[in-house]
């Protein structure tokens, strides 16, 4: 092994170790071809059991990482996520700001050079959707709380 310091101070190696574990992206795990099909085509149905997609191995699906050293805050984490997102689609009506939503162009998130989650796009605008426990009555707005707990 050669060991060779740059000028800013690190350490460069030149060797080669046969048999030794190399790290791969999540990223390029979730869009390999062979595990799913059509990657960077949105599909929610791919998600469905039978739906007619291929069914994927449990390994292919890894945001919280797996075995020893996953992600101790994964039950919380997916609580939250679910809690976040039903609240905002009952709530808001989206759409895409960088484009009409008619255009059939595909679009990704695109991910920047980080360890964490930093990136591009896509942009959403948020309205005030209709939400139909509340409604307007002589200009108030009345809100159904539901039942009155007894």
């Amino acid at each position: 092994m050669l060991e060779a310091v740059q000028e800013n101070g690190s350490h460069a190696y030149q060797c080669a170790y046969i048999g030794s574990e190399v790290g791969v992206g999540i990223y390029s795990i979730h869009h390999r071809v062979t595990e799913w099909p059509k990657p960077f085509q949105f599909n929610p149905d791919r998600w469905l059991k039978g739906s007619g997609t291929q069914e994927v191995d449990g390994r292919a699906y890894m945001p919280f990482s797996i075995g020893a050293r996953s992600c101790i805050g994964k039950p919380l984490a997916l609580a939250q996520v679910m809690l976040t997102m039903a609240r905002l689609f009952w709530e808001f009506d989206m759409r895409r700001v960088d484009r009409d939503d008619s255009e059939a162009k595909d679009a990704e998130y695109v991910v920047a050079d980080h360890v964490t989650a930093g990136g591009q796009g896509p942009m959403l605008s948020f309205r005030r959707g209709f939400n139909p426990r509340q409604r307007l009555c002589d200009g108030a707005l009345i809100v159904d709380l539901g039942p009155f707990p007894t």
